[in-house]
């Protein structure tokens, strides 16, 4: 019988689903290594052991319902059933801002006054989740070469990084908390000072938070199981739901009058027990698929555990995650520390409106309408990783920069193999944004601000703004989803294009034109010449590094890491303990 569980566990009769690049004529029964979408190849043994089974399969085929079908082509192995996942994942926490600001009261912001040596570290948590993080897609998301345990170990050590370097971050920030509340220059209350230090040290917890959360989300959508991120943000929106209409509604609370501090106290529990159900999640799936069935011992339902030292953290796995991670880490490193100091300059001269109206309208572009992006880029991340995986097999899983002697035809097939999963996003998000920016430039961009400011100049003033420069989001999402087949293959090449940006166009910015000396008359035209030059740039960065990347990898030029299916097999024996 079809359930709703159908869709994301291994049942019998739902498991072999063709995935966005692979496609399979016959069907085929699951053995252990393939929890994870594992590619096994097939081969003599299981079409003698499968015969009967692919048999019956076949003769029943013809009466397989249509939602069963349905079932199958949304499972969380293909790309519509990852795309589907990924969209709630991203959906919920984007319906929490717009239905707090209909049940919060209001508060205000000035309640609380941080430095900017907070916004400066706070940077330093961005960093973290962009760097090891983002290798899980090229790492753990080659389903081909690596074996099981393999991208299991890897995940584990990912995250226990991401736990050590969070614990440290928050333990920073809320030993600093004193000199973070307040700003030195800045004249305020005793009260004022007890309230922004309590805010700092709840809000520390989010660097630590965060880091668990980005670290077991990408493990598990590269391990095929993006089920994991949606129903933990789901428990994590309704327990945010639950806790903002007890405590902070407008409509009456348990406490008489709701402050910045109710507020950063409920983001901290919400945070911390989504990470703790997130762990504990992730682990459970984990932990059923380090075994394998048998029925030497006892019966067709047992389980017997098998090679778990494969399956741990370890020094191995974490050197393997730094040779890619590396290179995305520093492609953060450039982005963010350019894009804070320019920020922070702006705000300062953008004065009281137009700062206000700048945040609105970030809030507006980088929140509900950010959802189906990052559905399709994250769904497109795991699945040119695994063709990536695939495309490695071929070629050898050793380092090697040998060229590919094949017709420049062959070459364009195996291109477009690796590239495929991306090709159908480019196609969606260019239409999709554009009716999305003609839509709120003429009719809901100034109502949609006034909702979330609750300010007439302000909401003219980001339909304005949205006028302006929100065409440049077009190619910007489309730059987005290209720059995916870079991260999810090499990033090295994923960091050079972030670096022709950051050092191009950035970086003058920030060195020829000082915070200090904008003007609030002309801060907004300088905003949108330097943010919109951005995504421009940041498009035709992109473009050109794909280009460079495909006549490189075929005429190998392009130098690929080692691969081994076991990941102490990837250290040299000098290096072995």
């Amino acid at each position: 019988m079809l359930t709703f569980s159908n869709l994301f566990d291994d049942q019998e009769g739902l498991t072999s689903y063709p995935s966005f690049r692979r496609r399979s004529k016959k069907p085929k029964t699951t053995t252990g290594n393939e929890a994870f979408g594992e590619n096994t190849g097939g081969g003599a043994d299981n079409a003698e052991n499968g015969t009967a089974k692919n048999d019956d399969v076949e003769d029943t085929s013809k009466k397989v319902s249509v939602w069963v079908r349905i079932a199958r082509k949304c499972h969380r192995k293909t790309f519509v059933g990852a795309v589907f996942c990924n969209f709630w994942a991203f959906f919920f926490p984007a319906l929490h801002v717009i239905l707090s600001k209909l049940l919060v009261g209001h508060i205000d912001p000035n309640q609380v006054a941080t430095t900017k040596l907070y916004t400066w570290m706070s940077v330093a948590g961005l960093v973290l989740n962009d760097g090891l993080p983002r290798a899980a897609w090229t790492v753990i998301g080659d389903d081909t070469t690596r074996s099981r345990h393999s991208r299991i170990s890897l995940s584990y050590t990912l995250i226990l990084f991401q736990v050590v370097f969070g614990i440290a971050v928050s333990g920073i920030l809320m030993a600093s908390a004193e000199r973070n509340a307040v700003s030195p220059s800045a004249t305020v209350s005793g009260g004022m000072s007890k309230t922004s230090l309590a805010y700092v040290r709840y809000d520390a917890m989010s660097a630590l938070t965060s880091a668990i959360e980005i670290g077991v989300f990408n493990s598990a959508r590269a391990l095929d199981h993006p089920e994991i991120p949606m129903l933990v943000n789901f428990v994590k929106f309704s327990l945010n739901m639950i806790l903002d209409v007890t405590v902070m509604s407008q409509y009456g609370t348990l406490v008489h009058q709701p402050s910045m501090i109710n507020q950063a106290a409920i983001n901290m529990t919400c945070d911390l027990a989504s990470a703790a159900l997130g762990l504990w999640y992730f682990k459970r799936v984990t932990t059923k698929y380090t075994k394998e069935r048998t029925t030497a011992t006892t019966g067709p339902n047992g389980w017997k555990a098998i090679d778990k030292s494969k399956a741990r953290p370890c020094y191995a796995s974490l050197k393997v995650l730094f040779q890619h991670g590396i290179w995305t880490f520093i492609e953060s490193a450039i982005r963010n520390l350019i894009l804070v100091y320019l920020m922070i300059g702006l705000t300062t001269a953008l004065k009281t409106e137009n700062a206000t109206a700048w945040n609105a309208f970030r809030d507006i572009r980088l929140g509900m309408l950010l959802v189906p992006l990052q559905a399709l880029e994250t769904s497109t991340l795991t699945f040119v990783g695994h063709a990536w995986g695939e495309w490695r097999k071929e070629v050898g899983p050793t380092e090697t920069q040998v060229e590919v002697k094949e017709s420049e035809k062959d070459k364009l097939t195996k291109f477009y193999a690796i590239t495929k999963p991306a090709w159908l996003p480019c196609l969606m998000i260019p239409p999709l944004e554009t009716v999305l920016f003609i839509v709120l430039s003429i009719w809901w961009a100034k109502p949609y601000a006034l909702f979330m400011s609750g300010d007439q100049s302000t909401a003219a003033m980001v339909q304005w703004m949205w006028r302006t420069i929100d065409w440049c989001w077009i190619p910007a999402a489309l730059s987005t989803i290209l720059a995916t087949i870079l991260l999810a293959t090499t990033p090295r090449y994923f960091c050079l294009q972030g670096a022709i940006t950051g050092l191009l166009w950035m970086l003058p910015w920030a060195v020829g034109v000082p915070g200090y000396n904008y003007t609030a008359a002309r801060a907004w035209h300088f905003a949108a010449v330097l943010f919109g030059g951005e995504k421009l740039v940041s498009f035709c960065s992109v473009v050109f590094t794909c280009w460079l990347w495909r006549r490189l990898l075929f005429r190998g030029k392009v130098k690929l890491l080692p691969v081994m299916k076991e990941v102490d097999e990837s250290i040299p024996a000098s290096d072995k303990p």
